[in-house]
């Protein structure tokens, strides 16, 4: 009897044992399956990635490819284009007189300001321009355009209010084609004929520009792709306008976003503050 008591005393610590392993091991392999799960979903998450980087490597190469071709031929347009416009400088002196034939001429010159305007995108696309930065007026610099673009476009209304005296510090240059693409955008979506309003804002960190026009608008689902190489809504236009935007204000660690307006499409330009206004 005694001898089975001892038989049984054994028996039970072994039994505990065993369920003890048994218990560490299924804790064991449910860390594992986790740590394997989590492995296989970092693996899915980087060949995602990896894809993502081929895929914008072959773009990257398309466009660079693109973007030769096309500086090639913007270069051979140009010559062209430029005795095109001496041509219609000329023949608008010899008409002054005859306001008929004077108005065809200035559709011609129009269209050449266009076409100029295309192949201006075209090789800024394809060689980007060390940036030279410099204190700019903003007021001055969008009067000036906003003069240049309504004497282009008569139609158009283009206003501009706001605080013209703040300074930021950029590149003339990079700023004058951001702020030409995203007027003649404004005035191109309406046809050339309607309304833009340009604003500037400015507080003691932010200078804000915004451009909003009276057109059709931009739809939400198209408001990040517009700022791509060769997207547009248009049937005209090379889609390069506001992609160049882009790739000049990222230059000045400046950003852009697209608003419904009251009537069109709303942008806002967004500049840090680095020269206070005097």
């Amino acid at each position: 009897m005694q001898l089975l008591k001892s038989k049984k005393k054994q028996v039970l610590p072994e039994r505990e044992l065993l369920a003890e392993a048994f218990a560490k091991f299924s804790e064991a392999s449910e860390t594992l399956q986790r740590k394997y799960e989590s492995l296989c979903l970092e693996a899915m998450s980087l060949r995602e990635k990896l894809a993502q980087k081929e895929s914008e490597v072959k773009k990257a190469e398309r466009l660079a490819t693109l973007g030769e071709t096309a500086a090639a031929l913007a270069h051979e347009i140009r010559n062209p284009l430029g005795a095109m416009k001496l041509y219609v400088s000329l023949l608008r002196q010899d008409l002054q007189d005859q306001p008929s034939s004077l108005e065809l001429v200035n559709a011609i010159s129009t269209t050449a300001e266009s076409l100029n305007h295309v192949v201006t995108n075209i090789l800024q696309f394809a060689k980007t321009k060390t940036p030279v930065f410099a204190p700019v007026r903003i007021g001055s610099l969008l009067e000036e355009l906003r003069l240049q673009i309504t004497e282009q476009y008569r139609d158009m209304d283009i206003a501009l209010e706001g605080d013209r005296e703040s300074l930021l510090y950029g590149d003339e240059h990079g700023l004058r084609q951001v702020f030409t693409n995203l007027l003649l955008n404004s005035v191109q979506a309406q046809k050339s004929s309607g309304k833009v309003m340009l604003r500037i804002v400015a507080d003691a960190k932010v200078i804000q520009v915004e451009v909003e026009d009276n057109g059709p608008g931009i739809p939400r689902e198209m408001r990040e792709k517009v700022f791509e190489p060769f997207v547009t809504s248009r049937n005209e236009g090379t889609g390069l306008g506001l992609a160049i935007v882009k790739q000049v204000l990222g230059q000045h660690n400046a950003s852009i976003e697209i608003e419904d307006g009251k009537n069109g499409a709303l942008f806002i330009v967004r500049f840090p503050k680095i020269v206070s206004t005097v």
